[in-house]
């Protein structure tokens, strides 16, 4: 194999070093947690400014790449007016903007509504920046694993 023919980026050399590799992981995930904590934060003052609300903004423990989202109270004052069967109607996530968060909307006193799309705002901002942030965290340490196989396959052990 010439030398042209190999691929720009050596396990070891070029823009993509493990150690650089490393030291971006322990970055991204110091810049994850942080935006966690910032989501956290904006879930407490949500709840603190809106301790009734027909919605809530919620931390979700699931693999998926958005973290916080938006769901149904399950207070009996609220989840009567959701409609649907009596398990949907318990807590059911929605986004503002569906039908059903239209609706939600529409209900809510304008200066109200204002301060729920600025509170959505900072959701969609957090979110976009911890799952960008994430998925390069995954893709780096799927990276650092196969350079330390390879390494270890090279040297027979």
């Amino acid at each position: 194999m010439s030398r042209t023919d190999r691929a720009d980026v050596a396990p070891f050399k070029g823009p993509l070093r493990v150690r650089g590799a490393r030291r971006r992981i322990e970055s991204l995930a110091s810049l994850v947690d942080d935006r966690e904590r910032r989501g956290h934060d904006l879930c407490d003052a949500f709840k603190q400014q809106y301790p009734n609300a027909p919605a809530k903004l919620v931390r979700y423990n699931d693999r998926t790449l958005t973290y916080f989202r938006w769901r149904r109270s399950s207070a009996r004052k609220w989840r009567n007016q959701a409609g649907g069967t009596r398990r949907a109607r318990l807590n059911p996530t929605l986004t503002l903007t569906s039908d059903a968060g239209r609706q939600l909307l529409a209900r809510l006193p304008a200066s109200v509504r204002h301060d729920w799309l600025a509170y959505e705002r900072q959701r969609l901002a957090l979110n976009l920046e911890i799952a960008t942030a994430e998925y390069e965290r995954r893709r780096l340490v799927e990276y650092v694993e196969a350079n330390e196989q390879l390494a270890e396959t090279g040297s027979g052990g």
